[in-house]
Formats: C-alpha cells, structure tokens, sequence
C-alpha cells in the first residue's frame, strides 16, 4: 500500500546534520524598479473612506454655508447702497428746497480805491466782483424781494439804472438823461428818478416798460416804498420841499409844514 505525502513546497528531507538536501527552491530575480503595492495599500480600510467622504461633506456644507453668506451680505450691501443713494438724493432735493425757500442773505458794498462793486453770499462768503462800475459816493444799491440788485453806474457815461440777475448785468434805463436814486417795492417794481423830462420825475419799471408816475413840471425825488404798496417822495411842487405819498391811485401831502424844508423820507413796516 503506497501512502501519499503531501509536503510543503519548501520541505526537503534534512541530513544527519539538520541541513535540508536537494536544490533550493527558486527565488524571483531581484527588480530595480518597485514592486507593485499590496492590496491593502490600494485599498484603503472602509474606515479611511467612510472619513474621506464625511470630510468632503463637510467642506462641501462648508462652501456652500460661505457662499449663502456672501450672497446674504450682498444682498444688504445693495440694500445700503440704495438706501443712501436715495437719502443722499432726498436730502441733496431739501438742500436745493431750503436754499430756495430762504435763499441766503446777500450783501453788496463797493470799494472806494477801486470802485468795484461786490456781492458776498453771507452764508458761503463767496464773493463776486462786479467790476468797477461806479464810484464809491454815487453807488446807491438796493435788492429786490427775488435777490436782484439794482444800482446806478456811470460806466456809460452818464448816471444809468443797472440790474444784477445773479448771472448778468443789464442796463435798464438806457437813457442820456441822468437817472437815480433806484428803490424796489415789496411787489418787485423799481422805481427811480430820472431828468429825462427836463426836470426829475420818479420812473416806475415793472420788468418791461417804464411809466412816468409822477408827471409834475416839479422837481420829485428820493422815492421810497413801504410794504403795502405806498410811495413816499419828496417834491417842491408847492413852491417848497414837502413830503408827498402816493396810495397807488392820489398824492398826499401828509408833512404840510411850508416853513420847513422837509426831506430824506423812509419807511418802516412790520
């Protein structure tokens, strides 16, 4: 009977000494480039991918808590942007409001070594020099209720009525004559005393034309307004200076004193 041993691959019988006989197994050439990596090493333990995948999740939920945070301040900062473009724009409106509403007060006054002519916006300072357009001792400036400045100027050759817009200078009386004495009423007409006659009248110009109030062969100058429309003047008309008042419609001599020369009237209203 012949039994079967099944032995190991490398089991070969041993000597008396312990040394195994027979040829060594064979043994693969060495290799100078690396061996492939173990199974293990290309497959990474269910653990290490389980980590791999909740890390990614998490960075995933990360970028897209950073871009709901970014699309959230966005949002706002064009909310603020328009909100203070709106009340920059709202309160550039009040500004334009106000400063039409009450204008600031404007202050004109001329220099004597010069003879310029300036006006100050009292608010800003901001000074504009209207040039040399009359000496000091005939400049005689007075504002409308809408900020125009009426003046006499000889820059012409004669005493003329100028006016101030704001923007131009225009000469509204236009006249060899000598004209003076400009004063604006609280419904903005000038008026102003003129010699174009031959004797001095008072002038009313109402932005387009002119009207001899007046209309005496006396001599009628420094006329003056109050606030509801009455003219004071002063006239020789009864031989003496006498202060008469025009209501629109009449003269009245309210002074009535003809042993006194009366003069220099000016009103104060409330």
């Amino acid at each position: 009977m012949v039994v079967a041993i099944n032995l190991p691959p490398d089991s070969r019988p041993f000597s008396r000494r312990g040394v195994r006989l027979g040829r060594p197994p064979h043994r693969r050439p060495h290799h100078t480039h690396p061996s492939p990596l173990p199974c293990s090493v290309l497959s990474p333990h269910p653990s290490v991918l389980t980590f791999h995948f909740t890390h990614h999740t998490f960075c995933s939920k990360l970028i897209t808590h950073h871009s709901l945070l970014v699309t959230y301040h966005m949002k706002h900062l064009t909310r603020l942007t328009l909100t203070l473009t709106i009340a920059f724009t709202l309160l550039l409106c009040a500004a334009r409001f106000i400063g039409q509403t009450f204008p600031s007060p404007m202050l004109a006054y001329g220099n004597s070594i010069t003879g310029n002519l300036h006006i100050m916006d009292w608010r800003s300072r901001h000074t504009i020099n209207l040039g040399s357009k009359s000496a000091l001792n005939r400049v005689v400036n007075t504002w409308s209720a809408d900020g125009r400045l009426a003046f006499i100027s000889d820059t012409d050759g004669n005493s003329e009525i100028y006016l101030w817009d704001g923007e131009a200078l225009t000469n509204i009386s236009q006249h060899p004559a000598e004209d003076a004495s400009p004063r604006w009423s609280a419904d903005d007409r000038l008026t102003f005393v003129s010699e174009r006659d031959g004797n001095r009248e008072i002038y009313v110009w109402d932005g387009a034309s002119f009207t001899n109030l007046t209309q005496n062969p006396a001599n009628d100058f420094l006329p003056t307004w109050n606030t509801d429309g009455h003219l004071a003047f002063v006239s020789d008309r009864n031989g003496d200076y006498e202060i008469y008042v025009w209501d629109g419609t009449s003269f009245t001599n309210i002074s009535q004193s003809p042993d006194h020369q009366d003069s220099l009237p000016l009103w104060w209203s409330p």
